[in-house]
């Protein structure tokens, strides 16, 4: 009877030994059943997010910066439109502006004063007056008249020049102001945009000649960019949905509508580019230079079998078959950026693994956790 017992004993000892490595021997994997849904009809793309304007700033004057509102320590300054980014050194200019001001006011004096000649004027023109009346009268002689006539029309010819050369000094000062404050105000280089101050070369305390590259502003609105396949491309309208991941924001979902299509591809990748406006990016979401991937939908179909795309590798998945995995060439429909639909060789319902597939065999054994 000991022996016997031995022996059962024994036989579990072996079983368990047995078992134990078959049971730590099973990979962990995730799985999920196949269900009815809406299949897209997607095509992927190239993501890139890029300012709506990257606008260069540049002195027209030559001269002495003397203020910045770039701070170097930063990668970027928020400007708004209108703001001085960078301010030249103006006294030169102020100078010539306030000479030539004192100058403007002392021809406007001579213009309200009226020339010097008009006394004289007026005198000839009643002595002319008189010896009209005298000549009439026969007591003035006609040639004497004539010599007052020529020298009323010299006197008014000088008065009319002398204003006239007034009135055009006064235009020509005018002009000559404007011209200075404008070229005061280029010495005050502005934002045209609300944006980002980026990439200054200039600090106070340097000269620059004219023009120069001061920095660059990049617009607080963003574009986004989906450069999609020659092939991919024909039946994209805008209007479509849209799907997109990006790298840095993690796991967010972004999704929008194409909103325009450029017209001509690019001849050396072969591609075409759409843009996109987006309904559920926040403020911040979006930096230009990031990059990612995208779907965009072309059409669906209602009630079809889909399972996660990530299970899907090439045409093959992997279904859970008890405590074994099946490998299983399936059939596809429409393939989207986080599904793929199955119109052969998957039922309802079939498992099928969804994180890392690739690191299975048929008939390895599994253990499907949550």
């Amino acid at each position: 009877m000991k022996s016997l017992w031995k022996i059962i004993l024994t036989l579990i000892v072996i079983g368990a030994l047995v078992a134990i490595p078959m049971i730590s021997s099973r990979t962990q994997v995730k799985a999920q059943a196949a269900t009815r849904g809406t299949a897209l009809d997607a095509v992927s793309g190239n993501v890139s997010v890029e300012a709506a304007l990257d606008i260069e700033l540049k002195n027209r004057e030559p001269g002495l910066i003397i203020e910045s509102a770039y701070d170097p320590s930063l990668g970027g300054v928020p400007v708004s439109a209108g703001q001085i980014v960078f301010k030249q050194d103006t006294r030169d200019i102020d100078f010539e502006i306030d000479n030539l001001k004192l100058e403007l006011e002392s021809v406007k004096k001579r213009i309200a004063n009226g020339s010097s000649l008009e006394p004289d004027l007026d005198t000839a023109k009643q002595d002319l007056e008189q010896n009209q009346r005298l000549a009439d009268a026969g007591n003035y002689p006609q040639s004497e008249l004539e010599k007052d006539k020529r020298a009323v029309i010299k006197l008014e010819r000088q008065v009319r020049e002398q204003t006239l050369d007034w009135e055009q000094s006064e235009k020509s000062l005018s002009q000559q102001i404007r011209q200075l404050e404008e070229r005061r105000n280029d010495m005050e280089i502005r934002s045209p945009i609300d944006g980002l101050l980026i990439d200054a070369q200039v600090y106070a305390g340097d000269y620059v000649e004219g023009p120069t590259v001061l920095g660059r502003v990049l617009s607080t609105q963003r574009l986004v960019r989906i450069s999609i396949s020659e092939e991919d491309y024909p039946g994209i309208r805008p209007g479509q949905s849209v799907s997109l991941k990006l790298l840095g924001v993690g796991s967010k979902l972004f999704t929008g509508k194409v909103s325009q299509l450029l017209p001509t591809s690019n001849s050396e990748t072969k591609r075409r580019d759409i843009f996109v406006d987006l309904t559920n990016a926040e403020e911040g979401d979006l930096v230009d230079g990031m990059t990612g991937e995208s779907s965009v939908t072309k059409a669906s179909r209602d009630n079809a079998l889909i399972i996660p795309r990530r299970a899907l590798l090439g045409n093959i998945v992997y279904v859970i078959n008890g405590d074994t995995v099946e490998e299983r060439i399936v059939e596809t429909g429409f393939v989207g950026l986080l599904q793929a639909e199955i119109t052969g060789g998957l039922k309802d319902g079939e498992q099928v693994v969804v994180e890392d597939p690739r690191q299975l065999s048929h008939g390895d054994k599994v253990e499907v956790i949550e």
